[in-house]
């Protein structure tokens, strides 16, 4: 740690009413926990996604010719299908952005709790 980081976890401290080790101790579990967060929303989200392309291939599935069924058709209609696969791909986008925003915070957090709380206390 260096002057700055010291002197300034010394101030939070005093506000607190609690030691600097008290303090310093309370913000690396704190990392620990962030990150384990962190990594549970990512993950869960991931198989959610996972699960909702195989609802939608499932439902916009459109089977051979048969002699019994000479035009076959999806369960859903295109309107539905084109909604579905947008909508999906759009929430993918969304999760590659998140997941390669928080990927450093959540490693950094998960590897090294010491410097996540650094940067944590350093504004």
């Amino acid at each position: 740690m260096n002057d700055k980081t010291e002197v300034l976890i010394r101030d939070l401290a005093e506000k607190f009413g609690t030691t600097v080790e008290h303090l310093w101790e309370v913000m690396v579990r704190q990392a620990l926990v962030v990150g384990v967060v962190d990594l549970t929303v990512l993950t869960l989200w991931a198989f959610a996604l996972v699960w909702a392309y195989q609802v939608i291939r499932v439902k916009t599935y459109v089977p051979k010719p048969t002699l019994d069924n000479i035009n076959p058709c999806s369960e859903w209609d295109n309107d539905k299908t084109f909604v579905a696969w947008k909508t999906w791909a759009a929430l993918v986008f969304i999760f590659v952005i998140v997941l390669a925003a928080s990927l450093a915070n959540i490693i950094g957090a998960l590897v090294n709790p010491e410097y996540w709380a650094i940067k944590k206390l350093l504004p």
